[in-house]
């Protein structure tokens, strides 16, 4: 094969964000003097995306997973004295956890803005099964509902599995596999 003939052959693969529809919301509630309106938190594709909705603008995209779907997504109540929160994201068989915090910067005498910034805390290991839903329980716990019908308690400042509860019911996923 002729050189010139090698080069057209030659694939060009690179890496990019995986593009997708919005699959997960969230509001989060800053302090009512900071904010009349709540802030959106949005899962497109891979990513999670922050709105001012008082604005209409798009904040700040995070990346969060790597060719993975994001499916759900939950955050604490917002601490009003630092102005930060837990996100909770949950994609296929993946669970991450996220400090997200806010700061008021001056940008002149009459303007401010914030800069937020997402902090990954924990990536759970994976699971066996799909994560369909994510609770936060108590301040530090999570229940973790999976497609086989099984409920799993993460402990987040144990880093440990806490309860695994299997369901006696066959999910739609066992009659599929039979």
């Amino acid at each position: 094969m002729a050189d010139s003939q090698l080069k057209q052959c030659q694939w060009n693969i690179r890496s990019s964000q995986y593009l997708g529809e919005i699959s997960a919301l969230c509001f989060l509630h800053l302090p009512s003097h900071l904010s009349s309106f709540p802030f959106l938190l949005s899962g497109t594709g891979s990513q999670v995306l922050l709105y001012d909705l008082e604005s209409s603008m798009m904040i700040k995209s995070f990346q969060i997973f790597e060719g993975i779907r994001v499916h759900g997504l939950i955050c604490s109540l917002l601490d009003n004295t630092t102005l930060a929160c837990k996100v909770v994201v949950c994609g296929e068989k993946r669970v991450k956890s996220f400090n997200l915090t806010f700061e008021l910067v001056s940008k002149s005498n009459t303007q401010s803005e914030f800069c937020v910034d997402l902090c990954l805390i924990h990536s759970l290991p994976r699971f066996t099964h799909w994560v369909l839903d994510v609770l936060f329980l108590k301040d530090h716990c999570l229940a973790i509902g999976c497609s086989d019908n099984s409920v799993h308690v993460w402990d987040m400042l144990k880093s440990s599995l806490v309860l695994q509860v299997p369901s006696p019911d066959y999910s739609l996923e066992s009659h599929l596999s039979t």
